[in-house]
């Protein structure tokens, strides 16, 4: 089992890396978007895709 939990550890840190959106960064690895959504919502919950920029006062 830890395989696949490294292998979706590794996409995810790629994916966050490459700047890409996450139907880019999937059609560029050739994986189904719902797949990689799936497991992204698997691991981060409902935690958005990007982290949202702090307005400050």
């Amino acid at each position: 089992m830890k395989s696949k939990e490294d292998y979706w550890e590794r996409l995810f840190t790629g994916y966050e890396r490459s700047g890409l959106s996450q139907e880019d960064f999937c059609h560029a690895q050739g994986i189904p978007i719902e797949k990689f959504k799936y497991q992204w919502r698997k691991k981060f919950g409902s935690r958005s895709n990007k982290p949202k920029s702090q307005t400050g006062f």
